[in-house]
């Protein structure tokens, strides 16, 4: 299997689709700073479709200069967003791979957990004590 790096850039532009995807709002920061955009460079490298891939992270590259005169890292969340949609519209595969890995990053944290009033693991506690219980109104 043949490996595919990935550039700086283009590894800066997954972490901006990224943020895209889950967003920062009042009560958090989505995904930024999560590494989101290492994560799928990993993946990618290794992946029989790679290449494919960076075709398209390249065509999202491409497309904010073109469309907004930047790189995708220096996009507003407004272009951010409506990048996404052309880039779901025309790579599918790429735009479920950056969703899907955001979201996975995204709940594996202990602060989201906090936030959305999920208890964390209970295979330290033998099970959640009121698990045949309804769950309380989300904080």
């Amino acid at each position: 299997m043949k490996s595919v790096p990935l550039t700086a850039e283009q590894i800066e532009t997954l972490d901006a689709l990224a943020s895209g995807v889950i967003p920062a709002d009042a009560k958090d920061r989505g995904v930024a700073g999560m590494s989101v955009g290492q994560s799928l460079a990993r993946k990618i490298q290794t992946d029989p479709n790679g290449s494919v891939y960076v075709e398209a992270i390249e065509f999202a590259v491409s497309k904010a200069k073109a469309s907004f005169g930047k790189a995708v890292g220096s996009l507003d969340p407004a272009p951010v967003e409506a990048l996404l949609v052309i880039v779901r519209d025309r790579y599918p595969g790429l735009f479920k791979l950056l969703r899907a890995e955001a979201c996975a990053i995204y709940l594996s944290q202990p602060s989201t957990w906090e936030r959305i009033g999920f208890p964390g693991p209970s295979i330290e506690k033998g099970g959640y004590p009121e698990f045949d219980q309804r769950p309380g109104p989300i904080k």
